[in-house]
This record gives C-alpha cells, structure tokens and sequence, in this order.
C-alpha cells in the first residue's frame, strides 16, 4: 500500500473510533438524564402528596408549556384549573405555580405599559402570597422596571414623560441603587436648561426650575444647579422671592437652590441694561448672612425630617449630607456649630444601631468558660471594625472641626477641660517650678491646641463626643476579649485605651472581672503562656490584688505554678513572673525569695551583653546624697529595672506606656533592662549616679533602625502617659511624693492634698 493509502486508513479509523465512542457516550448521557428527570419527578410528587403514579392533566400540560412563552395564557389556564379543578392534586400543581405566574405576568404587562393591569397583577401576588420569594424578587424587579422605563424616556426627549416616569419610580420607594438615575434626569433638565440660555419668566420655566430644585442628591449638585439659576437670572431679588415662597410649601427643600443662587447673583450683581451693578459691601455683607442663615436652618430643618423617617419628594440624601451641607453653608459661625452638633448626635444613634449586636453579648459569654459560637465572635470582630472607623471618621472630618469652631469662639475657654500633659506640650519645656520656660501669647497656643487635637482628634474633650466614645469603649471590650488569645498584643491596646480612659466605672469593673475570671482560669488549666501575658496585663492596668482581695489565692498559686513552669526553656518570663510574685507578696517569704531569684537571674541573663554607659545626670535634685531617675515606658511591654552596687540591690517594674520615679543612693551601678518578650534583646548600663536627676526614654529599637515599626509621627502622639509615681525610694530618704506631671521627688507634705495619681 502506498504511503498516502495507510494514512486515509488510518484516518478513516480515527474517524468510525470517534464516532462509535461518541454515540455511546450520548446514548448513556440522555439514558441517564432521562432517569434523573424521573426520579426528581416523583420526589416532587411524594413531598407534594401526589401518588407517584400519576400523571400531568392536559391543562398542566398546557400551563408548564405556555409559562415561560406567554405567561398571559398560563395565568388564564391556571385561573381555570383553580376555579373547576380537576381533582385535588391539579389543584396544588396550579396552586404552587401561580406565584411565580403572577411575577412574571405583572413584570411583563409593566413593560409593555399596561399599568393598571401591572399593578392589579402585583396587588394579587401581594395580598395572596405576602411571604413568598415571588413577591419581594418582583418588588426588586419592579422597581428596575420603572428605572429602565424613567431613563428610556430621558434617552426619547419627552420632559413631560420623564416627569410622569420619575414620578411614577418615586411613588414605589427609591434607595442608594436608584440616585444614579435621578442624578441622570437632574444632568439631563440642567442641559437642556443651559441650551435654552435664559428662558423667559414663563409659567412653564418657572415650574422647570422649581422641579430640578426639588431633586436633591447631593449638596453639591445643589450648588451646581444654583449657578446655573443664577446664570439665568439677571437679578437677585425674584430669586430670594422664589425661595422665600417656596420654603413655605411641601416644596420646602426646593427653595434651597434658590437661596444659593441668590448668594451667587448678588456676588456678580444685578444686570441693569446689560451691565452688573453691585450693591454696596456692608449691603452685600448683611444680605449674604442673612441668605446663609436661611440655608442652614433650610438644610437642619430637611435633615431633621429625612431623621424622621418624613419623606421629601425627589431627596435622595441621608439626614447627615444634609446637616453637612448646612456647616458647608454657615462656615466659621455658630449656625455651623450647630449643624456639626446634628452630624454628631445622627452618627451617635447610627453607630448604637450598628453595634446593638456586639452590645447584647454580654461579658459572662465572654469570660471564656464556655466556647463562643464562632459566627458570634465573627460578628463582634466585623462590626467592630465598622463602628471604630465609622467613629473615627466623624470625629476627624467633624469633631475636629467643632473643636476648632469652639476654640475660635471669643469668650470659649477650652484650657480647663484640657488634660495638663497638653498643655505643658503646648507650653514647651517647663522648669523645675512646673511653669512654661516661655510662655506663648494666648492666640499661638491656641493654634497649637487646634493643631493638637486634629491629630488626637479621638480625645477632643467635647461632651458632644462622649457618646461615641461610650460606644466605642463598650466594643473596644468585647472585640478585645475575642481576640485575646488569637492576637493578644492587639487585644490589649484595646483594652488598655477602655481601662485608662473610660469614664465608665462599671464597663472598667466588668473588663476587670472577665481578665480576671480568665487569668485564674488558665493558670488552673496550666496555660502558663496565656497566664503570663493575662497576669501582667491585669497587673499593670488594673492592679496587684491586695490583701483581702478573694483574687489574690488564686493569683499567687498561678504564679507560683508558672514560674516552676518557666523554669526550663522561659528564663524571661519566669524573671517576670517572680517579679510579679516580689511585687504582690513583699512582706513574705515567697516575695522576698522570687525577688532574690529575680536579681540574680536578671544579671546573668545580661552578663553576655556588651556594657553600655549611662548618660550623666541632666538636672540637679534637692535630695541629698542620692540620684533620680525618671522613667519612661514608651513601649507594649513590661520593663524590669535591676540596679546593683556595691551596697545595693533594687529592683523596679515598670508597666507599659506608663511612666515612674527611682530614688537611689549616689553610687556606682551596674543596670540590667529585661523585657520578658523573648524577641527583645536586654540592655546592660554601667555608671555613677551622684546627687543629679536624668530621663530614661525606653523604646524597643529594631534591627532596622525603626521604633516599635512606628513612624515619628505617630510616635510624637504613641508615647508613655498618665502620672508619674513613685518606683523606688530607700527608707533613708524618709517620706516622700512626686510630682505628677513631671516626676521630681517632693516631700510628703509638699504633695498633701493632691489629688491621687492614676
């Protein structure tokens, strides 16, 4: 055989191969298709009760084929089979079909512009079947329609028809998805009001303007049709006149654009024989006020209604655009305090509404001795995030501006209810007097509290922020306490800012009740890990439980239990946690032996880093013979202080973000720094104190160079706070205080009738 000849064979194979495999392939596919079509049939026929040997009556038959080409005979058929049925199980068939027939015919004749037979068609579906899936796709799908048709009608010229349309979609209920299309139609009216030039003062412009005044989707677009009315307009009083009587109408929130419009046309002037004439400044002035008084009540007064729930033909804005379009249009006076004090108030109640879900779990769901449904804790960590943005995002754009309004205000004093460590930032330095080394005039330092406070705009001292801050602290809590295993350094930045800064004692007591449920917790379960982190956060930010305290057993047998754990393979955290056993138990032989063991494995945990010199004293101290040391804690971890001379031994612990005084004897030290985080290496000092004062400002350096992956300016606002108080001080010294914002020793009687430091 030639070449040519084996190849048409061996195609022509190919060819009957492919064939044979593909028709059996087919048979079997629709053979088993066949069968499934049957079994779903009888299943259907067995939940509907139907013997499973009967079969469709010739007027299903008709229906099921006519359903989906031309739902009108369907609906017929079904309406026969339902008025004379043939037996019951016709009946049902029918029955279970006639919802979705009745979607399918409203939508249809709505299309086709039978209106009145479109809505008798959705009334039925309605009235009959309320609950079903039909009935709410229909209502969504009904809508559509009637944008579909309002935007035809823009796209075919008719104003008249594009009114009727778009009045006609209002009538169902319009939302979000909908302003698009009104936005077209109010582009569509303003272009074609811009072809015509200036319309004569007919009845028919007339009621053009009003109606694209009365379409609202926004205050700017506002704005933007005002320019043009006042384009068409060559003077300024029939605008105001148009406004005045507009604002006395269901049409109120039209006059809007018309007042805005008159702003603009005194501004250019008056056109008299084609020529613009101004009216004199102070005219102008008064007049421009007085304009912009009536906008921001205008715009209070619709933003006030939209909060109702009162509707407002063709508005398509949320009751807080509209209090921002009143402050935009009373800029700088107490018409826009007042709007801002709106914007808050409606943030207040929509955040409460927001985190009502995260707010009815309470904290005995969250204590951990049960497991928390994982949708729940789910929830509390999305709803959270959504509430503190949405918080912060008002206090930024509005608090901060409402700050600024007030301090601008003459005869506002905003310095009592500001906290002394920003006044002395804003004051600069100070002298060991505690005054300004320089004052600055009053009118800088008030810029420099602005200017403060828009970067911690969080902790603006405005009661109008209290409720969104007690808001935010309740789901600050809850959010924490989901996350404290999973993410425990986050966990509890959160609840450190609910601890420290929540004016709500019994939110604090019940943050401090669930850590400590779920401190002993773990120590009996022996989670030592989880122990360490919960027992030093509970230390330091709610306290060492004192004697009486039904805590402090359980705490102590915990800390014991983990520093036998700690023993092998944690050398930091078991120093940390016999520093916390020194610190609760002093007077007793466990204190005394775990701080015995805390100092001697301080130093040898050091002993292989290079010694650093300690930079000399900067300021004199009063004391005699002995040195100060002012500390620092500008980081999340917890510090351990060992300083060890030739006559003394001390010990201190500083918690995090917080800042302390040490007294000690003048002398030559050695100093130990440990943080019991084991990826922080420790700090080993060496040098004399000698009758002087000097600032310690700790902070974990990476090996990058950065601190804390912080940048400077967030770390000029992220550093320690709170008062200072007293470490250390040797019995030598007798008793003494320290001043609470700038940490000097002063004697006992100097600080009588101070107030506690916290």
């Amino acid at each position: 055989m030639t070449e040519s000849s084996v190849r048409n064979t061996k195609i022509g194979c190919g060819v009957f191969v492919f064939l044979f495999f593909g028709s059996v392939w087919t048979y079997f596919h629709f053979a088993s298709r066949a069968r499934m079509e049957a079994m779903r049939g009888a299943m259907a026929q067995r939940g509907r009760g139907e013997p499973i040997a009967s079969t469709e009556t010739p007027r299903m038959v008709t229906l099921r084929q006519a359903e989906y080409r031309d739902p009108e005979r369907a609906l017929s058929v079904a309406d026969a089979i339902l008025a004379q049925p043939k037996d019951d199980v016709e009946r049902r068939a029918a029955l279970s079909r006639l919802p979705a027939l009745l979607q399918s015919v409203a939508l249809h004749r709505l299309r086709a512009g039978q209106r009145a037979e479109a809505w008798a068609a959705r009334e039925r579906l309605e009235q009959t079947f309320p609950a079903s899936p039909q009935a709410g796709t229909m209502r969504r799908e009904w809508r559509q329609a009637l944008v579909n048709v309002a935007v035809q009608t823009l796209r075919d010229g008719s104003p008249e028809a594009a009114e009727a349309a778009f009045r006609e979609l209002w009538a169902v209920g319009v939302g979000e998805p909908e302003r698009y299309s009104y936005r077209q139609w109010l582009d569509t009216m303003q272009g074609r009001w811009r072809g015509t030039g200036t319309p004569a003062a007919t009845p028919e412009a007339d009621a053009q303007r009003e109606l694209m005044a009365m379409v609202i989707v926004a205050p700017e677009r506002t704005n933007q049709l005002a320019m043009d009315l006042a384009n068409g307009a060559p003077a300024t009083r029939p605008l105001i006149d148009r406004g005045n009587a507009l604002a006395k109408t269901e049409r109120s929130h039209a006059a809007l654009a018309f007042w805005q419009a008159a702003i603009f046309r005194a501004e250019r002037g008056d056109v008299v024989n084609g020529t613009p004439r101004l009216l004199p400044p102070k005219e102008l002035d008064a007049l421009k006020a007085d304009l912009r008084r009536k906008l921001g009540a205008g715009w209070i007064a619709l933003g006030d209604r939209l909060r109702k729930g009162e509707p407002a033909e063709f508005v398509l804005i949320s009751p807080r655009e509209a209090y921002e379009g009143a402050a935009r249009a009373n800029e700088g006076t107490a018409d826009e305090m007042e709007a801002l004090v709106r914007i808050l108030e409606f943030t207040a109640g929509e955040v409460a509404t927001l985190a009502k879900p995260v707010l009815d779990v309470s904290f005995v769901q969250l204590n951990g001795s049960g497991k928390l449904a994982p949708e729940i804790a789910n929830s509390i960590v999305t709803l959270g995030r959504d509430v503190r943005e949405k918080i912060v995002d008002v206090m930024r754009r509005h608090g901060a501006r409402l700050w600024q309004c007030c301090v601008d205000t003459p005869g506002f004093d905003p310095w009592p209810s500001v906290p002394p460590s920003v006044r002395e930032g804003i004051d600069g330095a100070t002298g060991p007097g505690g005054k300004p080394a320089a004052a600055s005039p009053e009118a800088e330092r008030r810029q420099k509290l602005i200017a403060h406070y828009r970067g911690d705009f969080v902790h603006i001292p405005l009661g109008e922020l209290e409720p969104l801050r007690a808001v935010l602290h309740q789901v600050l809590a809850r959010w924490a306490l989901v996350n404290v295993t999973s993410n425990p350094e986050d966990a509890f930045t959160l609840m450190r800012e609910v601890l420290r800064e929540s004016p709500n004692a019994e939110l604090r007591d019940e943050l401090a009740n669930t850590l400590r449920f779920r401190t002993a917790r773990s120590g009996k379960a022996g989670d030592f890990n989880q122990f360490y982190l919960l027992a030093g956060f509970y230390a330091s930010e709610v306290g060492l439980p004192a004697a009486g305290d039904p805590f402090r057993a359980e705490f102590r047998s915990g800390l014991e239990a983990a520093a036998e754990s700690f023993r092998v393979g944690g050398r930091m955290k078991r120093i940390f946690i016999l520093s916390l056993l020194a610190q609760c138990f002093p007077d007793e032989s466990v204190g005394q032996r775990a701080r015995s063991e805390a100092f001697a494995a301080a130093f040898d945990a050091v002993s292989t880093v290079p010694a650093q010199s300690v930079a000399p004293a900067t300021l004199p101290t009063t004391l005699s013979r002995h040195s100060v040391e002012l500390i620092n804690n500008s980081t999340d971890h917890h510090l351990l202080l060992f300083y060890r001379s030739a006559n003394e031994a001390i010990s201190v612990h500083q918690w995090p973000w917080r800042r302390g005084t040490v007294v000690l004897p003048d002398g030559e030290y050695e100093i130990a720094v440990l943080s019991p985080a084991a990826s922080i290496r420790p700090f080993r000092g060496k040098g004399r104190f000698e009758s002087g004062m000097r600032i310690s400002n700790y902070v974990i350096s990476t090996s990058g160079g950065k601190n804390d992956g912080r940048n400077d300016e967030a770390r000029s606002t992220v550093a320690a706070t709170g008062d200072y108080k007293l470490l250390y001080a040797p019995a030598a010294v007798g008793a003494i205080a320290v001043e609470p914002r700038l940490g000097f020793p002063l004697p006992a009687r100097a600080a009588a009738g101070k107030p506690p430091a916290r």
